[in-house]
């Protein structure tokens, strides 16, 4: 899984990178060259697209972080999720290994004491007593 989410954030880092160069290369094409760039800048056009430029790779960078933070908490969300789960199981696991312990505990217990009739009538009638409850 660590590897598998350090593989889809690498993926993600190259393909805003490359949309970041894309985008970059855009705004930059809006300028123009020659004369008639010395005239957008004489006018005044050309602070116009480079205040434009300028709002929008700021817009690209949050955009591109909030990406990032939303696959950043999805991972983090699947990782909680994977390690409840297994919290519970190892919560299983430890219950049913104390069952085991008392089972053969007790078939232990059973096989070192002799087994005659007396002890088998014993045992039921224990049984029988523990069953009674007589507090009111």
């Amino acid at each position: 899984m660590k590897e598998r989410q350090r593989a889809a954030r690498q993926k993600l880092r190259a393909r805003q990178a490359e949309r970041s160069e894309q985008e970059a290369q855009a705004r930059a094409a809006r300028f123009r060259k020659g004369v008639g760039g010395l005239w957008d800048w004489v006018s005044g056009k050309a602070r116009k697209i480079r205040t434009q430029n300028e709002t929008e790779a700021a817009a690209s960078q949050k955009r591109d972080a909030q990406e990032r933070e939303a696959m950043i908490a999805g991972q983090i969300s699947v990782r909680r999720g994977l390690q409840r789960d297994l919290r519970a199981s190892q919560r299983n696991s430890a219950r049913d290994r104390d069952s085991l312990r008392k089972d053969v505990a007790f078939y232990i217990g059973m096989a070192s004491e002799p087994v005659t009739a007396d002890a088998a009538v014993q045992r039921k009638r224990r049984g029988r007593r523990e069953d009674r409850d007589f507090s009111m």
